[in-house]
Protein backbone atom coordinates (compact mmCIF):
# COMPACT_ATOMS: atom_id res chain seq x y z
CA UNK A 1 0.00 0.00 0.00
CA UNK A 2 1.34 3.43 -0.96
CA UNK A 3 0.39 6.91 0.11
CA UNK A 4 0.60 9.18 3.08
CA UNK A 5 -1.90 7.24 5.24
CA UNK A 6 -3.93 10.39 5.88
CA UNK A 7 -7.37 9.96 7.40
CA UNK A 8 -9.87 12.54 6.18
CA UNK A 9 -12.45 14.25 8.37
CA UNK A 10 -15.13 12.48 6.32
CA UNK A 11 -13.59 9.09 7.08
CA UNK A 12 -13.37 9.94 10.80
CA UNK A 13 -17.02 10.99 10.75
CA UNK A 14 -18.00 7.75 9.01
CA UNK A 15 -16.05 5.74 11.60
CA UNK A 16 -17.81 7.57 14.45
CA UNK A 17 -21.20 7.03 12.79
CA UNK A 18 -20.42 3.34 12.39
CA UNK A 19 -19.42 3.06 16.06
CA UNK A 20 -22.59 4.87 17.14
CA UNK A 21 -24.74 2.58 14.97
CA UNK A 22 -22.97 -0.47 16.36
CA UNK A 23 -23.61 0.69 19.95
CA UNK A 24 -27.29 1.26 19.13
CA UNK A 25 -27.54 -2.27 17.66
CA UNK A 26 -25.89 -3.67 20.76
CA UNK A 27 -28.34 -1.87 23.04
CA UNK A 28 -31.15 -3.56 21.11
CA UNK A 29 -29.77 -7.06 21.72
CA UNK A 30 -28.05 -6.85 25.14
CA UNK A 31 -30.17 -7.88 28.07
CA UNK A 32 -28.54 -7.92 31.49
CA UNK A 33 -29.85 -10.69 33.72
CA UNK A 34 -29.09 -11.66 37.30
CA UNK A 35 -26.52 -14.22 38.36
CA UNK A 36 -27.56 -17.84 38.13
CA UNK A 37 -28.99 -19.17 41.37
CA UNK A 38 -27.36 -22.36 42.62
CA UNK A 39 -30.08 -23.99 44.69
CA UNK A 40 -29.02 -27.57 43.98
CA UNK A 41 -25.63 -29.00 43.11
CA UNK A 42 -27.00 -31.92 41.10
CA UNK A 43 -30.26 -33.44 39.95
CA UNK A 44 -31.34 -36.90 38.83
CA UNK A 45 -33.98 -38.22 36.50
CA UNK A 46 -34.99 -41.47 34.82
CA UNK A 47 -34.69 -41.84 31.07
CA UNK A 48 -35.56 -45.07 29.30
CA UNK A 49 -35.02 -47.06 32.48
CA UNK A 50 -31.62 -45.46 33.26
CA UNK A 51 -30.98 -43.06 36.11
CA UNK A 52 -29.28 -39.89 34.83
CA UNK A 53 -27.39 -37.47 37.11
CA UNK A 54 -26.64 -33.91 36.10
CA UNK A 55 -24.00 -32.08 38.10
CA UNK A 56 -23.96 -28.29 38.19
CA UNK A 57 -20.17 -28.04 38.38
CA UNK A 58 -19.85 -24.98 36.12
CA UNK A 59 -22.45 -23.04 38.13
CA UNK A 60 -20.63 -23.93 41.36
CA UNK A 61 -17.28 -22.84 39.87
CA UNK A 62 -18.80 -19.50 38.81
CA UNK A 63 -20.30 -19.05 42.28
CA UNK A 64 -16.92 -19.67 43.97
CA UNK A 65 -15.16 -17.27 41.60
CA UNK A 66 -17.82 -14.60 42.20
CA UNK A 67 -17.36 -15.00 45.96
CA UNK A 68 -13.58 -14.79 45.54
CA UNK A 69 -13.85 -11.56 43.53
CA UNK A 70 -16.22 -9.96 46.02
CA UNK A 71 -17.77 -7.72 43.35
CA UNK A 72 -21.19 -7.50 41.77
CA UNK A 73 -21.53 -9.66 38.68
CA UNK A 74 -24.34 -10.42 36.28
CA UNK A 75 -24.94 -12.27 33.06
CA UNK A 76 -25.76 -10.97 29.61
CA UNK A 77 -28.37 -12.47 27.31
CA UNK A 78 -27.55 -12.00 23.61
CA UNK A 79 -28.94 -13.78 20.53
CA UNK A 80 -26.08 -16.32 20.85
CA UNK A 81 -27.04 -17.31 24.42
CA UNK A 82 -26.37 -16.24 28.00
CA UNK A 83 -22.90 -15.56 29.38
CA UNK A 84 -21.82 -17.36 32.55
CA UNK A 85 -20.64 -14.11 34.11
CA UNK A 86 -20.14 -10.46 33.23
CA UNK A 87 -17.98 -8.21 35.40
CA UNK A 88 -17.46 -4.46 35.37
CA UNK A 89 -19.24 -1.36 34.15
CA UNK A 90 -21.38 -1.33 31.02
CA UNK A 91 -18.64 0.37 28.98
CA UNK A 92 -15.83 -2.06 29.95
CA UNK A 93 -17.26 -5.54 30.46
CA UNK A 94 -15.30 -8.71 31.18
CA UNK A 95 -17.15 -11.75 29.85
CA UNK A 96 -16.44 -15.06 31.60
CA UNK A 97 -17.21 -18.53 30.26
CA UNK A 98 -16.85 -21.43 32.70
CA UNK A 99 -16.11 -25.02 31.79
CA UNK A 100 -16.17 -28.14 33.97
CA UNK A 101 -13.20 -29.68 32.16
CA UNK A 102 -9.85 -28.64 30.79
CA UNK A 103 -10.15 -30.95 27.80
CA UNK A 104 -9.28 -29.58 24.37
CA UNK A 105 -12.94 -29.85 23.35
CA UNK A 106 -14.12 -27.88 26.41
CA UNK A 107 -11.58 -25.12 25.89
CA UNK A 108 -12.30 -24.88 22.15
CA UNK A 109 -16.00 -24.67 22.98
CA UNK A 110 -15.33 -21.88 25.49
CA UNK A 111 -13.31 -19.95 22.90
CA UNK A 112 -16.14 -20.23 20.39
CA UNK A 113 -18.77 -19.23 22.92
CA UNK A 114 -16.78 -16.20 24.07
CA UNK A 115 -16.24 -15.02 20.48
CA UNK A 116 -19.90 -15.60 19.63
CA UNK A 117 -21.21 -13.76 22.72
CA UNK A 118 -18.77 -10.90 22.38
CA UNK A 119 -19.60 -10.26 18.74
CA UNK A 120 -22.83 -8.84 20.22
CA UNK A 121 -21.13 -6.97 23.10
CA UNK A 122 -19.06 -4.06 21.72
CA UNK A 123 -18.11 -2.98 25.25
CA UNK A 124 -16.45 -6.34 26.04
CA UNK A 125 -12.88 -5.46 27.03
CA UNK A 126 -11.79 -8.79 28.47
CA UNK A 127 -12.69 -12.37 27.59
CA UNK A 128 -11.96 -14.98 30.25
CA UNK A 129 -12.25 -18.74 30.46
CA UNK A 130 -12.81 -20.07 33.99
CA UNK A 131 -11.56 -23.65 34.43
CA UNK A 132 -11.55 -26.17 37.31
CA UNK A 133 -7.75 -26.55 37.12
CA UNK A 134 -4.77 -25.35 35.13
CA UNK A 135 -5.08 -26.47 31.52
CA UNK A 136 -2.32 -28.08 29.47
CA UNK A 137 0.33 -25.48 28.57
CA UNK A 138 -0.55 -25.60 24.86
CA UNK A 139 -4.22 -24.88 25.57
CA UNK A 140 -3.41 -22.07 27.98
CA UNK A 141 -1.09 -20.55 25.37
CA UNK A 142 -3.80 -20.88 22.71
CA UNK A 143 -6.24 -18.89 24.87
CA UNK A 144 -3.68 -16.21 25.65
CA UNK A 145 -2.70 -15.84 21.97
CA UNK A 146 -6.39 -15.39 21.13
CA UNK A 147 -6.74 -12.60 23.70
CA UNK A 148 -8.53 -14.76 26.28
CA UNK A 149 -7.52 -14.69 29.95
CA UNK A 150 -7.28 -18.02 31.81
CA UNK A 151 -8.46 -18.38 35.42
CA UNK A 152 -8.52 -21.48 37.63
CA UNK A 153 -8.61 -22.26 41.38
CA UNK A 154 -5.38 -22.55 43.33
CA UNK A 155 -4.72 -25.02 46.13
CA UNK A 156 -5.37 -22.35 48.78
CA UNK A 157 -8.96 -21.68 47.57
CA UNK A 158 -8.03 -18.47 45.76
CA UNK A 159 -7.77 -18.19 41.99
CA UNK A 160 -4.83 -17.92 39.60
CA UNK A 161 -5.23 -15.61 36.63
CA UNK A 162 -3.13 -15.46 33.47
CA UNK A 163 -3.91 -12.33 31.45
CA UNK A 164 -3.65 -12.12 27.69
CA UNK A 165 -1.56 -9.24 26.41
CA UNK A 166 -3.25 -5.94 25.59
CA UNK A 167 -2.15 -6.44 21.98
CA UNK A 168 -3.86 -9.85 21.73
CA UNK A 169 -7.03 -8.52 23.39
CA UNK A 170 -7.06 -5.53 21.04
CA UNK A 171 -6.62 -7.66 17.92
CA UNK A 172 -9.53 -9.93 18.80
CA UNK A 173 -11.72 -7.00 19.82
CA UNK A 174 -11.05 -5.29 16.50
CA UNK A 175 -11.92 -8.46 14.61
CA UNK A 176 -15.12 -9.15 16.59
CA UNK A 177 -16.40 -5.60 16.33
CA UNK A 178 -15.47 -4.72 12.80
CA UNK A 179 -18.29 -3.90 10.41
CA UNK A 180 -16.05 -4.87 7.53
CA UNK A 181 -15.83 -8.49 6.35
CA UNK A 182 -12.62 -10.35 7.07
CA UNK A 183 -10.35 -10.31 4.02
CA UNK A 184 -7.52 -12.53 5.21
CA UNK A 185 -5.23 -9.63 6.12
CA UNK A 186 -5.41 -7.99 2.69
Amino acid sequence: MFGLSITTATKLSEDRSSATAQAARAADVLRFVGDEAVNVTSTEYERQGNRMTINRFEALLVQKYREHLGVDTRRIRVPAGVTDMAIGPDDAIEVVEAKSSTSRLSIRTAIGQLFDYCSYIPSARNLTVLLPEQPAPTLQELCLKLGINVVYPSRDASFIRHDATAEARGSISALLHSDRPYTGGA
